[in-house]
C-alpha cells in the first residue's frame, strides 16, 4: 500500500484548478494547486504536503486563479483515509496482453491503460482471494468485543482489519455468526485468561485480563514477553482496552497483496480476472469478456483455471476429519 495521498476527480472538463481548506473553512491549505490531466479518469491533485485528513478540496473551472475572474464551483470532496493500491505491473501487463492492449510502466502513470488498471486491479485480485480458502491466504487472529447488539446475538466483535472473508469462528465450523459491516455478530466469545506472573510466555496478538488497577481490564499483547515473579509493567508490552471485554477466535482469508507469494495457478487466475474486468473499458466487447469468464470459471466444455487452482490448493492440505454430528445438529 502506498502512503502517498492521491485525490481524483472525474469530470471530462479542462481548465480545472483546486483550492484546499480546513474542514472549518478558516484555514487555506493551498491554492491553485497543480493538477495534471491523465487523459482518462480525470485529474490528479498534485502532492500537497500540508494537506490533512478532513480537509475540503474545492474544484473550479473557467479562469486563472487570482485574476478577479469569478470561478464556477464544479464539485468538492473531503480528504479521507483511503489509500491507493500499489499495482503489480507484471500482473497488469499479462492481463493487458490477453486483450492485445498496450503495456503500462511504473514510471508513467498518465496512460489510459494505467488508469484502468489502477481502478480495477485491487477488486480483481480480492475477488479471486475470496473465492476459495487458499492455504497461503488463511490467517488466525483474535477479535475483540466491540459492543452488545440490540437483539439477535449476545456479542459483536471487531473484524480483523485485513479480513476479506470469514471462514470459521471459535474453532467450530458449526458456530453461528453473521457479518454486519466490520462487525462479527455471534453468541460465541470467551473471557481472556488472567495474567499469570509465573513464567508464562505471551505472544503478540493475545488478549489477557488483569486487575492491577483494582478493576478487571483487558490488555492486547503488542510485544511477546515472558512474565516473571515480580509484577510486570504491562504497559511496556501491552495496550489496555480500557474495559473488561471478551475475545473471539477467528479464522479468515486476509488481503494478501504480495502477488509474488501466490501459487502459479492462482496468480494466473488473477491475471484472467483482471483481463475480464478490463475488457469493457478497453475492448468494449462482450464476446471477449464472456470468453475470459469461461476461461476463468469454466463452462460445459472447458475446466476453468479457478477450478484447477482450487484442486491444486486442496492437495496441499492434510487429513480431513468428518464430523457426522453437524447434519444431526441441523435436524434439531
Amino acid at each position: 500500500m502506498s502512503s502517498e495521498l492521491k485525490l481524483t476527480y472525474t469530470s471530462g472538463l479542462t481548465g480545472i484548478t483546486a483550492n484546499v481548506f480546513s474542514a472549518d473553512g478558516d484555514t487555506a491549505r493551498g491554492a491553485d494547486i497543480a493538477m495534471s490531466d491523465t487523459g482518462h479518469l480525470g485529474l490528479y491533485l498534485g502532492d500537497l504536503t500540508t494537506i490533512e485528513l478532513g480537509d475540503i478540496v474545492i474544484f473550479y473551472v473557467g479562469g486563472v486563479y487570482l485574476t478577479s475572474i469569478t470561478y464556477e464551483t464544479i464539485d468538492w470532496v473531503t480528504v479521507s483515509t483511503e489509500e491507493s493500491e500499489v499495482l503489480n505491473i507484471t500482473i497488469c501487463n499479462q492481463a493487458l496482453g490477453l486483450l492485445g492492449a498496450a503495456e503500462i510502466s511504473a514510471d508513467d502513470s498518465s496512460t489510459l491503460n494505467y488508469g484502468f488498471c489502477e481502478t480495477i486491479y485491487a477488486d480483481a485480485r480480492n475477488e479471486i482471494l475470496a473465492a476459495h480458502p487458499w492455504n497461503f491466504a488463511c490467517k488466525r487472529a483474535f477479535a475483540i468485543q466491540t459492543t452488545d447488539p440490540l437483539f439477535g446475538y449476545d456479542n459483536a466483535f471487531t473484524m480483523p482489519s485485513d479480513c476479506l472473508r470469514i471462514l470459521t469462528i471459535a474453532q467450530d465450523p458449526a458456530a453461528k455468526f453473521r457479518r454486519e459491516g466490520d462487525l462479527i455478530l455471534t453468541d460465541e466469545g470467551e473471557t481472556p485468561p488472567d495474567y499469570d506472573e509465573d513464567g508464562v510466555d505471551y505472544l503478540a496478538g493475545q488478549y489477557i485480563s488483569s486487575d492491577f488497577s483494582d478493576s478487571d481490564l483487558t490488555y492486547l499483547v503488542d510485544t511477546a514477553f515472558t512474565s516473571d515473579d515480580e509484577e510486570t509493567d504491562l504497559g511496556t508490552y501491552c495496550t489496555s482496552q480500557e474495559a473488561d471485554l471478551q475475545y473471539l477466535e477467528v479464522e479468515y482469508i486476509y488481503k494478501a497483496t504480495d502477488v509474488s507469494s501466490y501459487p502459479a495457478a492462482l496468480r494466473q487466475c488473477v491475471v484472467i480476472n483482471l483481463a475480464r474486468m478490463l475488457c469493457s473499458p478497453i475492448k468494449q466487447s462482450e464476446d471477449v469478456a464472456f470468453n475470459l469468464q469461461a476461461m476463468l470459471y469454466g463452462s460445459r466444455k472447458v475446466t476453468g483455471y479457478l477450478d484447477i487452482a482450487r484442486s491444486l490448493d486442496a492437495q496441499e492440505s492434510g487429513g480431513t476429519v468428518i464430523k457426522t454430528q453437524t447434519w444431526l445438529d441441523s435436524r434439531k
